[in-house]
């Protein structure tokens, strides 16, 4: 089965401390691991142009986008849904590892 025979799916992760890079890291490789890989993996910086630039570096094959709502998870998860061109979407967080 390729990509065109299936449901597109879109993996949303919110993030807002740079102290838990290193969890959101394992996140998003975890998602890259999957034995049926996401269409595209987005992870919403929650307020904190660091955290954004250093995603944007370090996962150059992820979506990183600022949240364009208030602050908080909530926001986060919304502006990630909106950016989102999957006919489905995960949601999860960045101290999440999916097996």
């Amino acid at each position: 089965m390729n990509s065109t025979d299936r449901t597109s799916i879109s993996v949303v992760v919110p993030a807002w401390n740079s102290a838990r890079r290193d969890e959101l890291a394992t996140c998003l490789r975890a998602i890259a691991a999957q034995t049926l890989t996401p269409d595209e993996v987005i992870v919403v910086i929650d307020h904190n142009d660091d955290l954004l630039a250093w995603a944007e570096a370090e996962f150059p094959t992820v979506k990183a986008v600022p949240n364009s709502h208030s602050r908080g998870g909530v926001g986060a998860r919304n502006t990630g849904v909106e950016s989102a061109t999957g006919e489905i979407v995960v949601l999860t967080d960045d101290d999440t590892r999916a097996d």
